[in-house]
């Protein structure tokens, strides 16, 4: 049987308790206990002002009558007075009270929050707290609730008091969302004042509790226990709670009950939503129970009562089942038709639930028509979920049927091939597919389609070709790790060296093209080895190659690299083996071999257009090596116009620090300038900066050379320097200039930095040496000693360290 909506929309939690809560409030006896303040604060023997007295007796005398405006307004005159003060208590409770008869929570928390702060240890600060949960929990505010409830606990209380405490615990645990908790603090309750006023309420609260917890059995007797003792026209939660235990019953299979309690809750509701669901539930369960005389005598009383949409919609639904069960088919067409008419004003919910609802319906009524032989009509009804993207396998094979019925073969290949393997259905759907399907490169499909295939076919050569076409339509899909799987089952099975041959070298070059690496240097090694006349090892060199080097295995890429160079010199795959081979050579820093590889590259393959990129890249690996002269040779013979925009950027940014390090301050401080001009938002901003400060501080620009330390600082600050180095170099350039300038104070702050927040192998020693000069100037010589002792001991081999003896770090801002 199909599984039908549920039509409801999300409930709030709250709302059948809401009730419960009110009841509470009304079944409180604290009305005694406030005219007992009154009483005890009048009895208290001090002598009272005349007017304070008749202004105090006056405001309480309206509350009593129940004038709470008035009432609220004279308390508040009252309290104006600041030399009132001996009924104070009063007037401040009072005045919660007034503003909570009045529904104005806002004001009646301050006073009640008020009279605590002045009054804690009054005997009736547990009233006045227990007000403020209520607010709490008026407002579903249950965590701030339960953190005034719980204290209450350990303070004496009167029973009533207490009682009401232990169920506001567990509304406001519900209201927080723990049900687990809710249930503890109401059993708790029940088991301290049995039968007490909030007992009914407590059978309400666990059942709906329980109801959310899936906790069926305590759902069904706590529910049950409420709805027995409540009157169905003196509960606004009665029908609510009726179908959450008629819910509960259908979840714990009985049915009968199930049926009944909906069809209970059908003759008390006066909502004609709920009456609706009631009486379609009621017929759901007399659909499960096989009890078509009931399902036939609800029909008339269904049809008279629905009228939403999604109403309208179930009952078709659920009558179309009926007859789809009883197999005739075209009065269970007749009603899934109708189903799928109501779906199109049904109100728009999720659009995948709906899809999967408008599927699952079209997909029964497509049954019904395949019984039928009504083509197309099949068509008809499941085409528009097809072009809808719909991927149900009952979809996909029907609209293959009812293609196959009206005579196109290739259609109903296409939606026959649809059908994915997993689905029931998929092995009679493939055996129709699978040679038209790699006939027309139809890849998506051939891959499962072949591979199902294989696994059901018993002779080993059919097998082998099987798994082998699955294994070039998974290539072609990008499938590599299923494709090298089934390329190393055929190499192994296969009895012609041909396909060995092929299926080896595709093992490797899908390993590779996956990812794993190790693997694919395993069979590739093994492909070289076993076909070294192959037409496909040139590529097989360089995956192999490749492999080696993304695994970090220089030592070994670099021969097999060597090897294509030299016995395939003019293949396509050299090219690219080259470029992979500079980058090795660089690696093991053999910047010869490096070089010559480049040039080779761009002499035997001029139309390559990656030489670009590794001359950036041979140039930013000569500067970070401190080959300066040769990385600016590297960059000036790059042209310009041949770049993008990202290359521009290095390059100029590389020139720039080339210049500075080659000690060309003049042209460097133009390079830095024409970046800053060009390249606004570079990502190399802060380096920029820094480099123009280095370089106009050994300009003697010492103006210009702060300011951009001043910005370098604060692109730092603000998170767009990730580079250790560059961060390092800022601190050290800014300590130097605060240095130079005798505020030694601000040079050792900036000097800290480098060698507390950045460890990095050059300027960490360097700013503990400078920072130790900073401490010397400032006469703190104990400290000086300690940060060289520092460097000496972390830094030995560095040059600030040795050069100690000499009094001064080695090294500065440049």
């Amino acid at each position: 049987m199909m599984t039908e909506p549920d039509p409801r929309g999300k409930q709030d939690r709250g709302d059948i308790l809401r009730e419960s809560v009110e009841s509470m409030h009304r079944n409180l006896f604290i009305l005694c206990s406030l005219l007992a303040l009154f009483v005890t604060v009048d009895a208290r023997g001090q002598e009272t002002d005349p007017k304070e007295k008749r202004q105090i007796d006056f405001a309480i005398g309206l509350y009593q009558r129940g004038d709470y405006r008035e009432a609220a307004a004279e308390f508040e005159t009252y309290l104006k007075n600041l030399q009132w003060n001996s009924r104070r208590e009063v007037a401040l409770f009072f005045s919660g009270e007034s503003h909570r008869q009045l529904k104005e929570s806002g004001k009646a928390e301050a006073a009640y929050t008020q009279f605590l702060k002045e009054y804690p240890d009054s005997q009736y600060v547990p009233i006045a707290t227990y007000r403020l949960a209520e607010i709490h929990l008026d407002r579903k505010q249950g965590p701030q609730a339960a953190s005034l409830l719980k204290p209450l606990l350990d303070k004496d209380l009167t029973p009533d008091l207490e009682e009401s405490v232990y169920y506001a615990l567990g509304l406001a645990s519900s209201l927080a969302g723990n049900s687990d908790e809710a249930i503890g603090w109401w059993e708790k309750g029940r088991a301290k004042f049995p039968n007490g006023p909030t007992d009914l309420q407590i059978s309400l609260g666990i059942g709906v509790e329980a109801f959310r917890l899936g906790q069926w059995e305590t759902a069904q007797k706590e529910l049950s226990r409420w709805i027995g003792a409540s009157e169905p026209s003196g509960s606004g939660a009665y029908p609510d709670a009726l179908s959450k235990l008629a819910e509960t019953y259908e979840n714990l299979e009985r049915g009968e009950e199930a049926k009944q309690t909906w069809l209970k809750l059908a003759e008390v509701t006066k909502d004609s939503n709920l009456l609706e669901r009631a009486l379609l539930s009621a017929a759901k369960n007399a659909f499960r129970l096989e009890q078509w005389a009931v399902l036939d005598q609800l029909a008339p009383r269904l049809a008279a009562t629905i009228h939403s949409p999604p109403s309208r919609f179930q009952m078709n639904l659920l009558y179309g089942n009926r007859f789809y069960r009883e197999k005739e088919w075209k009065r269970a067409a007749g009603y899934y038709s109708k189903a799928l008419e109501e779906m199109e004003s049904l109100p728009i919910g999720k659009p995948e639930e709906k899809q999967s609802l408008q599927e699952e319906t079209a997909i029964r009524y497509g049954w019904c028509l395949f019984a039928l032989e009504d083509w197309q009509g099949l068509q008809g009804a499941l085409q528009p979920l097809a072009d809808s993207q719909a991927k149900n396998p009952e979809l996909l094979y029907l609209l293959g049927e009812a293609w196959k019925g009206q005579g196109n073969a290739t259609e109903a290949i296409r939606w026959f091939s649809a059908v994915p393997e997993s689905a029931e259905i998929s092995a009679t759907a493939k055996r129709n597919a699978a040679d038209l399907a790699y006939a027309s490169e139809d890849w998506e499909r051939v891959s499962d389609l072949y591979l199902a295939l294989a696994q059901k076919n018993e002779d080993p050569e059919e097998k082998i070709f099987y798994r082998l076409r699955a294994a070039d339509g998974a290539r072609k899909l990008d499938r590599f790790d299923q494709a090298a799987a089934l390329y190393a089952e055929v190499k192994v099975d296969s009895s012609s060296e041909t396909v060995k041959e092929k299926a080896s070298y595709l093992e490797g070059w899908s390993l590779q093209r996956a990812g794993n690496l190790n693997d694919a240097i395993k069979a590739l090694e093994e492909f070289r080895s076993s076909y070294p006349k192959s037409e496909f090892l040139p590529e097989g060199l360089f995956l192999l190659g490749q492999s080696y080097e993304k695994t970090g295995k220089t030592e070994l890429a670099i021969p097999v690299l060597e090897n294509l160079n030299g016995q395939f010199p003019d293949n396509l795959w050299t090219a690219e083996g080259l470029l992979i081979l500079a980058g090795a050579y660089s690696k093991k820093g053999d910047y010869g071999k490096v070089l010559e590889t480049l040039v080779t590259f761009q002499k035997r393959f001029p139309e390559k257009e990656m030489n670009k990129a590794y001359a950036l890249w041979l140039a930013k690996a000569l500067t970070d090596r401190a080959r300066y002269e040769e990385a600016l040779a590297t960059l000036r013979a790059l042209d310009p116009g041949q770049l993008n925009g990202q290359e521009l950027e290095e390059r100029q940014f590389l020139l720039a620090e080339n210049l500075r390090k080659t000690k060309n301050y003049d042209e460097a401080v133009k390079a830095y300038q024409l970046y800053l001009e060009k390249f606004s938002g570079g990502r190399h901003l802060a380096a920029v900066h820094l480099g123009l400060g280095i370089a106009t501080k050994q300009m003697g620009q010492g103006e210009e050379a702060k300011r951009h330390s001043n910005e370098a600082l604060q692109l730092l600050e603000s998170g767009q320097v990730a580079d250790p180095a560059i961060e390092a170099q800022i601190y050290l350039l800014a300590g130097d200039l605060a240095f130079e300038a005798g505020d030694y104070d601000s040079a050792y702050r900036f000097y800290a930095k480098p060698s507390i927040l950045v460890r990095h192998p050059v300027f960490t020693p360097l700013a503990l040496a400078k920072s130790a000069q900073c401490k010397e100037k400032l006469g703190e010589t104990e400290k000086a000693k300690s940060l060289r002792e520092e460097l000496l001991r972390d830094f030995p081999d560095s040059e600030p360290a040795k050069g100690l003896s000499q009094g001064a770090p080695k090294g500065g801002s440049e």
